[in-house]
């Protein structure tokens, strides 16, 4: 896939798909219906510049309506960015991509959690376990950057 963000053009595609930890929790009691779920999200990036690829690990927690652990569920969404090289800042070596790609790495690697969860969970009391859409800019801005236009990433390897 290419994109064009702020003339700058990007390609990428996803190369792999991992689930890294899926647990759920036996209800104590019988469970007839949970009105609302709480989900706990977590992204992360990692890179390895050297064979071009961005990591995109996605943790999410689902809770019931009482605050009460029901699930778990980390993925790892591999892409291949066939520029990363570009993006490496020379002295600290983190990769530095425009927030509107990693809103988009994000969104893509949120979004393919959110369908291995939903298959993970059929048959389950979590079938209607539905990881809602998820904003990136307010995901992203809630986090701790302080520059909207550039987000850091962790080093490569």
């Amino acid at each position: 896939m290419k994109e064009k963000l702020n003339e700058v053009k990007f390609n990428y595609q996803i190369k792999g798909i991992e689930i890294l930890d899926f647990s759920m929790i036996a209800p104590v009691k019988i469970i007839t219906e949970i009105k609302r779920y709480n989900f706990d999200l977590h992204v992360t990036q990692n890179f390895n510049v050297e064979n071009k690829l961005a990591f995109v690990i996605v943790t999410i927690g689902i809770n019931d309506d009482k605050m009460v652990k029901l699930a778990s569920f980390k993925t790892n969404i591999i892409f291949e960015v066939s520029d990363i090289e570009k993006f490496v800042d020379k002295k600290t070596k983190a990769v530095i991509f425009p927030a509107e790609f990693i809103y988009t790495l994000n969104s893509v690697a949120i979004s393919t959690a959110r369908g291995l969860m939903f298959s993970q969970f059929r048959g389950t009391y979590l079938h209607n376990a539905i990881l809602p859409l998820v904003d990136m800019q307010k995901l992203i801005s809630s986090s701790k950057t302080n520059n909207p236009d550039l987000i850091k990433q962790k080093k490569a390897n």
